[in-house]
C-alpha cells in the first residue's frame, strides 16, 4: 500500500493526467470526515476539503515520507484550513453524529437486555451531549483518538503540536468530560 500511495504522490508531482483525481477519489471521504467534524456546515466543509487538495498538490514536493503516511499529511492539511475557518466565522457547536447500539440475547434475557440496552443508550447519548459541549479543537481530539483510534503520533502531526502536548490536553479533557457528567448525575 505504501508504495501504491509513494506511485501516486510521483504521478501527481509529475502532473500525470488523471493523478489527481485518483488522490482525491482515493483520499477524499477520510479528509472530509476529518474536516466535517471541525467545520459542521456541510458546504464549507466541501469547500475546505477542495481547498486542502489543492494545498496539497500545489506543495506536493514538500510531502516526506519519511514523517508520516500520505493520508496523515493530506489531513494535516486539511485540519489547518478547518481551524482557520473555525476562527474566521465560529460556527456554532459541533454535534456530533449519534451512535446506535444494538445487540442480540436470548429471549429469557430479553426484558434484562432492554433494561441494559436503554440505560446504555442513555449514558452513551450523556456522552455524546457532554463531547458537545466542548470547544471544536477538543471535541477532535476526542474524536481522532477516541471514536478514530488514530494513533497520538498522527494526531499530532495532523494538529502540529507534540505527543506529550497532546496527551496532556486529552487527559484534561477526559477529566473536563468526568466533571460534566458527575455534574449531570447530581441534577
Amino acid at each position: 500500500m505504501q508504495a501504491n500511495e509513494q506511485e501516486m504522490v510521483a504521478a501527481v508531482s509529475r502532473g500525470r493526467p488523471g493523478s489527481h483525481e485518483a488522490v482525491m477519489e482515493r483520499y477524499g471521504q477520510e479528509v472530509f470526515a476529518l474536516v466535517v467534524k471541525l467545520v459542521p456546515d456541510v458546504l464549507d466543509a466541501e469547500e475546505v476539503t477542495e481547498d486542502a487538495f489543492v494545498k496539497a498538490f500545489r506543495n506536493i514536493r514538500q510531502y516526506n515520507s519519511t514523517k508520516a503516511a500520505f493520508s496523515t499529511w493530506l489531513c494535516r492539511i486539511a485540519y489547518g484550513l478547518a481551524i482557520d475557518r473555525l476562527r474566521q466565522r465560529r460556527p456554532p457547536t459541533l454535534r456530533l453524529e449519534e451512535l446506535n447500539v444494538s445487540g442480540e440475547m436470548g429471549a429469557e434475557d430479553e426484558e434484562l437486555f432492554i433494561e441494559e440496552a436503554d440505560n446504555h443508550q442513555e449514558l452513551l447519548h450523556r456522552m455524546l451531549d457532554a463531547i458537545d459541549s466542548l470547544p471544536p479543537e477538543e471535541q477532535i481530539l476526542v474524536t481522532m483518538f477516541h471514536l478514530e483510534n488514530r494513533p497520538l503520533r498522527d494526531i499530532a502531526y495532523i494538529t502540529g503540536e507534540r505527543e506529550g502536548t497532546l496527551a496532556t490536553r486529552l487527559h484534561r479533557i477526559r477529566k473536563k468530560l468526568h466533571q460534566i457528567m458527575t455534574d449531570y448525575d447530581k441534577e
